[in-house]
Parts: C-alpha cells; structure tokens; sequence
C-alpha cells in the first residue's frame, strides 16, 4: 500500500454505553504509514475509538472504512489478523517461551516453510532491539522485566507484519526509563517498517515525542486534529492549551533530539569532527550553541549511544518541519 492513502476512516461514528456517549460523532481519518496518537483525560474516548478498530467495539452509529472497506462486512478473524495489538496489560501467554510469544501468529497464519524460518524470524527481531537471542529466546516470560515483557510484545505485535499496530497506554505502567526505551522503541520500529501505529496514551509528553499526528479527544469529541507543532502553536480551544501547556513542545526547537534521529537524520560519524554527548530527551535548542561551532552531537540512552546528529542533517529537519 502505497503512503498518503487512507487506512482507517470514521464517518460520523458514535459509540453509546447504557445511553452514556462514550464517542460522539467522530469524523477522523488516519493514514498508511503514519504513527497517530490519540490523547485526552481519562473517559474521552479515546481507547473506545482505537477498540472499535478491530472490532472489540462495535460503533452505535456511522461508518468505519478500513482499507477502502467497511469495517463491518470483515470476517473479525480475517480483519484481526491485519492487526497487531499491544495492551498496558501485559499479554504474554506465561507458559509460552520468548520465541514462542514472538512467532505465535505468523505460526498460526501458517507463514513458515521450516523450522528455521521461525528461528531466523526470531532470531532477527530479538536482535533489532538489542536483545541476544542466544540469551532470550528460551526465557519464560516470568524470567523478564516489566520492560523486557513489554518490548517482546511489541515485537510479537509486528511479528505478523501487520497493516496497522494499536497501542493502548502501553507504556503507563513502566518505570521512567523503562517508558523512554520502549518509546524510542516505536519510533525505530515505525521508522524501520513504516507500520501505521495507533498510540492511545494520556500523557501530553509522550504524544508529543510520538506522534506525526495527534488527536485531542474530551468527553467523546475530537476537539483537535493536527502535528505536535501544529497542536503546540495553534490549540483550537482552551482546553488543548491546557492540556498541552506543560508538555514542553511549544515549537520544532524543543524537539527530542533522540526524536529527530528516529525520524531518520541521524549521519555518520565523522571521525576528524570533535563530538559532544547530550541525552536523548535533550532538545535542540540545547544542542544549538554546540552545533553552531561545527560539533558533532553524539545522542545517548544509558551510555549507550543512539547516534549522531551535524549542522546539515539538522538544517535539513528544520526545512523539513518549519512551516
């Protein structure tokens, strides 16, 4: 599927619980390819509306289209196994290995011609975020961190290669450092794949690391569609400014300078060129007065460096997202 076509439409699209309107008449159309949050306080809408995507919702009234068809006239399984899903619960089957969470539904879409197909599948996902097959594929899911637990559900979730990962408050239940890895985390993997991603959180920060695009849901309407700068600069109402008033993204400058890499700036290391390290969460703006004298950026995470950013790569994502 080419990029720029619509995946998930709603048209005019209520959702009613017991006569209480959960969503009310929700026009927003989300495209191939892009990672779209959804944001909002708690009871907006917002994982009603991600639920009625594959169905575990069934709208009161409108229309859903998923990839130019309506919702309703998909077999659910069929529909079902386009979709990956991640939960803040996390969801793996205890008494299932690493590698066995992982291949479960290519296994069960019968994808692999042999055994080693299904190691090589693990094998590479295990090691795209860092984690050393040899040491993980036959750990039980009691043997892992919240964090790791989490992380081999978002690999299972794209294991299938799916049209489109949900992700609702997926991160809410993790440590700081834990949420920021598994953060970084999508953004590669959506880089990588360019898989759509629907992201419901509540969290202001985490749409604004996230998202190309946000949605702003209150009680049951979308109060507001558009980029993080769009959003920051430009709320629709009061109660987008202040949602968004504290989430330290009022313009492309204070962009996460670990956000600007996943998007996919990041250059070689030049060696002749003096390096200057600054945390992921780090913004431009702090890195402006180093790049200004021809530095380098070197971006870590727990020492561990990510990548890095020059005075060209970041000309290039500021005439790329300054409007």
């Amino acid at each position: 599927m080419e990029n720029n076509k619509t995946l998930v439409e709603f048209q005019h699209v209520s959702k009613e619980f017991a006569g209480n309107t959960a969503v009310n008449n929700l026009n927003l159309t989300i495209q191939n390819g892009e990672l779209f949050v959804l944001v909002g306080p708690s009871g907006s809408g917002k994982t009603t509306t991600l639920k009625m995507i594959n169905s575990l919702e069934k709208p009161t009234g409108g229309t859903i289209l998923f990839d130019n068809k309506e919702l309703a006239s998909y077999n659910i399984l069929k529909l079902r196994w386009k979709i990956g899903y991640v939960l803040q619960q996390i969801a793996l089957f205890p008494n299932m290995s690493v590698a066995q969470n992982i291949a479960l539904i290519p296994e069960l879409q019968h994808q692999f011609k042999s055994k080693s197909d299904r190691i090589n599948l693990v094998n590479n996902l295990l090691t795209s975020v860092d984690l050393d097959p040899k040491t993980y594929a036959n750990r039980m899911p009691s043997e892992l961190s919240g964090g790791e637990q989490q992380r081999i559900g978002i690999l299972r979730a794209f294991a299938c290669e799916p049209q489109v990962v949900l992700m609702d408050e997926a991160f809410s239940a993790l440590d700081p450092i834990s949420r920021t890895q598994l953060q970084n985390l999508v953004l590669k993997m959506h880089t990588e794949t360019k898989t759509t991603i629907v992201f419901v959180t509540h969290d202001m920060n985490e749409a604004m690391k996230l998202g190309d695009r946000i949605g702003v849901m209150d009680n049951g309407i979308l109060q507001q569609v558009g980029s993080p700068t769009d959003i920051a600069q430009n709320p629709a109402n009061e109660l987008v400014s202040e949602l968004f008033a504290n989430s330290g993204s009022k313009d492309v400058y204070e962009t996460y300078l670990g956000r600007i890499g996943t998007l996919g700036y990041y250059v070689q290391h030049a060696g002749n060129k003096e390096t200057v390290k600054y945390n992921e969460n780090d913004t431009l703006r702090n890195g402006l007065t180093e790049l200004a004298k021809g530095h380098e950026i070197e971006i870590v995470l727990n020492d561990k460096t990510m990548g890095y950013l020059n005075q060209s790569s970041i000309i290039k994502f500021l005439n790329d997202h300054q409007s």
